[in-house]
Parts: C-alpha cells; sequence; structure tokens
C-alpha cells in the first residue's frame, strides 16, 4: 500500500471519528450554523464596523474582502471538477457508515469551499484590524465553521485543511494588495490602514454580533426539539 493510499486512508478514519459524535441536539444546531444565512447579520456588522473606521478606504478594503472570497470560492469549484474526489457522502467504502444532515452535498468535495471562504475572510479581516481579540474570536469561528462541514458529513478533514491553507493564502495576497493600494492611489488625510487599529468599543460591536447570532441559534434550536420541526434545507 502506497503512501498516498495509506494518508487517504487515515483521512476517511479520521472523518468517521470526528463525523460519528453527533446527536439530536447538534444535529440541529451544527446544520444551522453551517447555513450562510444565518451569518448574514454579522457580516453586515463587519461592514459597518469597517466604514466606521476606516472612513474612504473603506472603499479598498470592502471591495477587496468581497474578491478574495469570491476567488476561493471560485476556485474551490475549480480544484472540485479537477481532482473528482467523492464527497464522504458519496464515497462507495463509506456506504451506509456517514452520519449527514441537511443533504448529501454535490458529487466531489476537495476542497471545502466553506473553509476556505471563512479562513479568507478571518485572515484578511485580522490583518486589517491588527486587534489580538478579534483575530482570536474570527479564526475560533472560522474553526467552528469549518467543523460543522465535517459534522453534517459532505468534508474530509483534508478537505477542510486544504481549504484553509489556500484562505490564508488568498487572504495574505488580498492584504498586500490592500496595502499596495493604499500606498499608491488612496492619499487621504487619514492614516494608512496598516496603522489603523480597531478600537475597544469596535471589537465589542463585533463580538456582541457574534454572541448575540450564537445565542439566538441556541434559542431557535431548543424551539426545534420542543416542537419536533425539520432541520432547515439551505445548506451553502
Amino acid at each position: 500500500m502506497g503512501f498516498f493510499t495509506q494518508f487517504i486512508d487515515c483521512d476517511k478514519q479520521l472523518f468517521l471519528l470526528l463525523n460519528r459524535c453527533h446527536s439530536e441536539y447538534f444535529d440541529y444546531l451544527m446544520g444551522m450554523f453551517t447555513t450562510i444565512n444565518l451569518w448574514i447579520p454579522f457580516y453586515l456588522v463587519l461592514i459597518f464596523v469597517i466604514v466606521r473606521r476606516y472612513k474612504q478606504k473603506a472603499a479598498v478594503i470592502i471591495p477587496l474582502l468581497i474578491l478574495a472570497i469570491v476567488l476561493t470560492d471560485q476556485f474551490s469549484n475549480i480544484v472540485k471538477d479537477l481532482v473528482q474526489r467523492p464527497r464522504p457522502t458519496h464515497e462507495p467504502s463509506l456506504k451506509g457508515m456517514v452520519h449527514y444532515v441537511l443533504t448529501r452535498g454535490g458529487d466531489f468535495g476537495f476542497f471545502s469551499a466553506h473553509a476556505a471562504n471563512t479562513f479568507v475572510l478571518a485572515f484578511f479581516s485580522s490583518k486589517i484590524f491588527r486587534r489580538w481579540p478579534y483575530t482570536v474570536m474570527i479564526f475560533c469561528w472560522a474553526a467552528l465553521l469549518s467543523y460543522t462541514r465535517i459534522y453534517v458529513g459532505v468534508h474530509y478533514p483534508f478537505d477542510i485543511l486544504c481549504g484553509a491553507i489556500c484562505g490564508i493564502g488568498v487572504g495574505w495576497l488580498m492584504y498586500l494588495l490592500c496595502i499596495f493600494l493604499d500606498q499608491h492611489f488612496m492619499v487621504t488625510q487619514h492614516p494608512m490602514i496598516h496603522a489603523v487599529k480597531l478600537r475597544n468599543m469596535d471589537i465589542a460591536i463585533l463580538m456582541g454580533a457574534l454572541l448575540i447570532i450564537l445565542l439566538v441559534t441556541a434559542f431557535i434550536v431548543q424551539s426545534l426539539l420542543k416542537y419536533h420541526l425539520v432541520i432547515p434545507q439551505n445548506a451553502f
């Protein structure tokens, strides 16, 4: 057995180890966490903080952040079609062994667009904001959302790892481009982007928004369990 085959087998076994740790409560919770619509309020608050803190320079930061997410998302789709590694839910050798929530997903899963998108946002914004409480918070958020893809059964750990690496790489390139554009084309009375940090109030707003979403989601999960309602089907 070659190294590559052994590595793939280890990836499958690690997936099964993580995926089998489930319960009805977490099926609902992870099913909601993995949906993109849940986090729209946080994205809007993030944009608000960028505009509030960086003024005119938000005209550089926000488009580059959006571009970074689009690039990682589309690159993930291209790699999926090229590599064509079946998702766990479509892997014949794992038939009957995968616990999946919501849907089985598309045919191919390498690499995870969820992981790439969340980590590019986490890395790029953390480089812009440069405050360690925010950095810890946003990377924990990215790790949580990435883990949900294993929990709901549609990605292997290696899919997540490669997605995270891609996101961090694109985030770094977008940050360098942001600084370059700021230095050469955004000559204003405001300090350079890399010289501006978030205020404590900005961090409180972001952390408060994330906490509210988590608490509201927990309340919704309790309600779904109480009234035996179905899990939402609008997975990203």
